[in-house]
């Protein structure tokens, strides 16, 4: 029975879960991530959900009444399908151009007056790879022979890692007593963190290249770069969204479409976690 448990522990990923929260709680002091909870009970558009592992951070200035919620989503890829490869469109949005160069994410914001908060979102530049395409590629390795209802390992973890966050989310909004990173008059911001086993590529190439009679791109155009980390642009879905009002006003940026549908999850491989949990996100204090 012991060899088949362990197969088990291994494959569904409970193992790797839990080695991620090791990993930060040994780290707390140099990337200040600490740990609020796992497999914690949600709801999204009814469903209710389980998220992985929520972390929040320890401000050094206490005063500045900001806090950050890091909603982890854990996903050991199938050794067959372990390589994840992620490239840039050219056409996102109007304003585009500015668009790939930035991160998003959804904000709480405790009002003074009223006595719940409502939502926005902050809009950031990075020096980060971004990405908003995703494919698995097979490794030619043994993969574990588990049936799976997902088409795709990655859309899954996407979809399940924006529903734990909005979850989270309702969760605090709902919550008669507020925890006490989510005080009246301060900013909690919602980082979404796909953590995995799989290895990770970036492809630089111009998708929009291919040629007009077949759909192809040019033989041999497609070049790839192994990276830790990088931040994934997507846009979600009604159904993944959390139920708080939203400030109406903020003003709009590049449109009111990429305010309300993309948002910016960080995909993290196994030789990124020490670095993507080192980089603290104090920078998120000032909105462009």
């Amino acid at each position: 029975m012991a060899p088949q448990l362990e197969r088990l522990l291994n494959i569904h990923g409970y193992s790797f879960q839990y080695s991620i929260a090791k990993r930060a709680a040994e780290l707390e002091k140099e990337a200040n991530w600490y740990f609020e909870g796992a497999e914690i009970p949600v709801e999204t558009g009814s469903e209710v959900i389980h998220v992985d592992l929520v972390f929040y951070t320890v401000n050094r200035n206490p005063s500045d009444g900001y806090r950050h919620f890091l909603i982890g989503e854990c996903k050991r890829a199938d050794p067959a399908l372990g390589d994840w490869c992620f490239a840039k469109t050219p056409y996102t949005w109007r304003g585009g151009d500015r668009v790939d160069t930035h991160i998003q994410f959804d904000r709480m914001v405790g009002d003074p007056i009223e006595s719940r908060p409502f939502s926005d979102t902050i809009s950031l530049h990075t020096d980060r790879p971004t990405a908003n395409l995703a494919v698995e590629v097979k490794t030619g390795k043994k993969g574990d022979g588990i049936p799976s209802k997902e088409k795709s390992a990655i859309n899954g973890a996407i979809t399940q890692v924006l529903r734990s966050s909005s979850g989270y989310m309702n969760y605090l909004w709902q919550a008669r007593v507020p925890p006490r990173e989510l005080n009246i008059g301060r900013t909690n911001t919602f980082i979404p963190a796909i953590f995995t086993t799989a290895n990770l590529f970036l492809t630089d190439v111009d998708i929009s290249s291919a040629n007009l009679t077949y759909g192809i791109l040019p033989k041999g155009s497609v070049e790839v770069k192994e990276v830790d980390w990088l931040w994934f642009n997507y846009n979600r879905s009604a159904r993944l969204k959390h139920n708080l009002s939203r400030d109406e006003s903020k003003g709009i940026m590049y449109g009111v479409q990429y305010r309300d549908f993309t948002r910016t999850i960080a995909i993290v491989g196994p030789k990124g976690i020490d670095s993507f949990l080192k980089t603290h996100p104090e920078w998120m204090k000032v909105q462009e």
